[in-house]
């Protein structure tokens, strides 16, 4: 009889799911910076190789911006977390993935806009959709059923606020993005929120479903090119269609 090996990972390697967890799929380079920044390459690649071997993750290669790239995400029918420290609250496995693009997109916007002093908390789609602790907080309940790209918990002014997090990579008809504009104008209690285009053109004609949608309503969304976002400078900024700013920094 074939004796059952088992497999114990360290916490490292623990924290290193959590985040694949949260962020569905990364890239070896986004690994490196977020996880491991002060370890050699070769000590991630044997990290991760550790973790492939035991099947807890899986690899794959994508197309990105014409350069072929090496992602890694989790086994969903290996991992199961179950310290409290951990991502234990799980109600679901993780949503499937969108485009890769996408998803590596809103890796890098994590790292970005999470050292930005302001902001407190950063929820992504997985962790909005999967987790418990994000299904009994009143604040983000209406984002979970908008399905949000992400949230940021926010202090401004004193206050403290939850802000929804919009990205888009690829263009879409206009009537695509006025019917997802107005389902967060129907919502009252949701006053503002960030949307980051992948190209002027993008930007363009979510701006322009917008205006038709708000009319002479106070504009809800701060709009900032995914470019000027992920640029090295010591502060982000966003614009609405009014011309008002919302600056992090």
């Amino acid at each position: 009889m074939k004796q059952q090996i088992s497999f114990i990972t360290t916490e490292r390697e623990r924290q290193l799911l959590s985040y694949l967890f949260q962020a569905k799929v990364a890239t070896f380079k986004q690994i490196h910076r977020d996880q491991f920044p002060n370890n050699v390459k070769s000590a991630v690649s044997k990290r991760l190789g550790r973790l492939l071997k035991s099947k807890f993750i899986k690899k794959g290669i994508t197309d990105l911006h014409g350069k072929y790239t090496q992602i890694f995400y989790l086994n969903g029918d290996t991992v199961k977390f179950s310290s409290p420290d951990e991502v234990d609250q799980i109600t679901r496995y993780q949503m499937q993935s969108g485009t890769i693009d996408h998803d590596i997109a809103l890796v890098d916007l994590r790292s970005r806009l999470s050292k930005f002093s302001p902001v407190k908390k950063y929820w992504s789609e997985n962790e909005l959709q999967c987790l418990k602790e994000c299904s009994t907080d009143s604040r983000l309940m209406p984002l979970i059923l908008l399905r949000s790209d992400a949230a940021l918990e926010i202090v401004s002014d004193g206050h403290e606020i939850v802000m929804p997090l919009e990205l888009e990579v690829s263009r879409k008809a206009e009537s695509r993005y006025e019917e997802k504009l107005s389902k967060y104008y129907e919502r009252e209690n949701i006053s503002a929120i960030l949307f980051i285009a992948g190209s002027e053109g993008i930007m363009n004609v979510v701006i322009k479903a917008e205006k038709k949608i708000a009319g002479s309503k106070r504009p809800k969304f701060y709009y900032a090119l995914l470019r000027d976002v992920l640029t090295d400078r010591k502060e982000v900024e966003f614009t609405n269609l009014w011309g008002d700013k919302f600056v992090l920094q």
